[in-house]
């Protein structure tokens, strides 16, 4: 079996990906109310399989696990699915304003960042560029001497000084990215470019600018 999550919607409808369920009859799609829809807190979803044995598999171990969703989230639930378009079209909306705002950021910050836009989902992975990665390293060298990659560095002061998470790379395991000074950047917040600002204050006060 191949599961693949598709809880992403993409940007460009010319450019959306098949189900994977659709291409390979033993592949399973998933997919729920958290990300399109902006419902995680329901904890519904659902999955796609051409597989009867894998369905039937999946259903008898669901009756063992979960008597029934609750009654309130499969009622939203539904008047989410029913709304889907247009929560799909604000929520897109949302997404492209805040790249359009990231990357005039990007721009602007151009010595210290560098960010390549997501083709689909709500998720980017902009970069400290090595010359600002010394300047951080630098401030922190007890850290780094004691491990702590530069990227979490900057990731601890961001969060600490102007109240901005993002989640360097080793969160997610990835050595070769957490060196290159990667980090997660959520694009479907309302309240992005108010953190921009505290991000863009943070930085002229750490090159002095």
């Amino acid at each position: 079996m191949s599961p693949v999550c598709q809880l992403a919607v993409e940007l460009d409808p010319e450019a959306r990906l098949a189900s994977a369920a659709d291409k390979y009859e033993r592949a399973i799609s998933l997919n729920g109310c958290s990300k399109v829809l902006a419902l995680p807190g329901l904890r519904l979803g659902w999955l796609t399989c051409r597989d009867k044995g894998m369905r039937d598999a999946v259903l008898t171990l669901k009756d063992y696990t979960t008597i029934c969703a609750a009654a309130p989230s499969e009622v939203l639930a539904l008047i989410a699915v029913r709304a889907a378009p247009r929560l799909i079209a604000r929520n897109l909306q949302t997404i492209r304003d805040n790249i359009d705002a990231v990357k005039a950021f990007a721009a602007q910050w151009h010595s210290v960042l560098e960010f390549s836009p997501p083709q689909a989902g709500s998720v980017a992975f902009p970069r400290l560029k090595q010359q600002f990665m010394d300047i951080v390293a630098a401030t922190h060298k007890e850290g780094i001497q004691k491990g702590v990659s530069v990227i979490e560095s900057f990731a601890d002061e961001v969060v600490a000084e102007c109240g901005v998470l993002i989640l360097p790379a080793s969160v997610y395991g990835h050595e070769s990215s957490t060196h290159s000074g990667h980090f997660r950047l959520g694009l479907g917040r309302r309240n992005l470019q108010e953190c921009l600002k505290r991000l863009g204050q943070h930085l002229e006060k750490a090159l002095g600018a």
